[in-house]
């Protein structure tokens, strides 16, 4: 009966000490998260291209999201230029009606599901899980799309509607 208190208390020991580890929490936007800057839309719209989606946004499907201004949220998601390979560089931008902000984007993640879906080996590592710091961010609608910044610059539509609070 003691080896089993002893195993016991030290798996109740080892599962506080795993607490110490854990991942910031996406509404303190710490160092590690990614800070926005204003956007100037370009003078002559940008060409539709590539396919992308926004899959979460703080674990809750993107359709159904909102986020508080000045925190930081988790944006998951995949993007792809309109060769169905993952863009260099690229940008989300958030399109409001007073301001417009954008984010640097980098693709990192694999994502089987979009290479069967689609049927682009050259999608495989096309996901991006990124924290936004939110701080600066007026409360309001904004439309979210992703630039590529390839030659030439293309413009995918997430067909979302995110909505910041205070």
């Amino acid at each position: 009966m003691r080896p089993i208190i002893l195993i016991a208390s030290l798996m109740l020991a080892l599962l506080v000490g795993c607490k110490r580890h854990e991942a910031p929490v996406p509404e303190d936007p710490g160092t590690t998260a990614v800070k926005s800057a204003l956007y100037q839309a370009p003078a002559q719209p940008l060409v539709a291209g590539g396919s992308c989606a926004l899959d979460s946004v703080d674990g809750t499907p993107a359709a159904n999201a909102s986020v508080k201004a000045g925190a930081g949220s988790l944006f998951a998601g995949w993007m792809g230029d309109a060769q169905k390979q993952v863009p260099e560089k690229a940008m989300l931008i958030f399109k409001g009606q007073a301001q417009s902000y954008q984010y640097p984007l980098r693709a990192k993640g694999e994502r089987q599901d979009v290479v069967a879906a689609l049927g682009a080996p050259g999608l495989a590592m096309s996901g991006y899980n990124v924290v936004l710091s939110l701080k600066g961010i007026a409360p309001g609608k904004y439309f979210l799309s992703i630039i590529n910044n390839e030659e030439p610059a293309t413009e995918c539509n997430l067909n979302i509607e995110l909505t910041v609070i205070n």
